[in-house]
């Protein structure tokens, strides 16, 4: 879906957007990004690595952690858009969501990624 991002450099403004219902950018370093918005399934939170960031293996690294670890990655889609910037979105339920869950997603999505949180 196109709509407007409200665009954060402060990560707890972050989560009161999101908490909020806001569509929502957080710029976490350079090249990497979390997005909060709504897309056909719903709304949901993704980690977002521009491709000139990403190390070599990043995908089948994430991707092998993805699966030898399913229940602890339960929920986490990842993928490479149309200009191979790695992708790893997580459903994000509006009636049910508070900060602790979001950094706990947000976490898990920096994980995956072999990210330091």
């Amino acid at each position: 879906m196109i709509e407007q991002l409200k665009t954060h450099s402060d990560h707890e403004n972050f989560l009161a957007s999101v908490l909020a219902g806001e569509a929502s950018r957080l710029s976490w370093a350079p090249g990497i990004d979390f997005i909060f918005s709504e897309e056909r399934v719903g709304w949901g939170v993704a980690l977002n690595i521009k491709r000139q960031v990403q190390r070599r293996d990043l995908f089948a690294s994430a991707l092998a952690k993805r699966f030898a670890d399913a229940l602890s990655y339960e929920g986490c889609y990842l993928c490479l858009d149309s200009w191979e910037n790695f992708i790893v979105w997580h459903a994000v339920r509006q009636d049910s969501h508070d900060v602790g869950s979001l950094q706990r997603i947000m976490n898990r999505l920096l994980d995956l990624a072999g990210l330091h949180h």
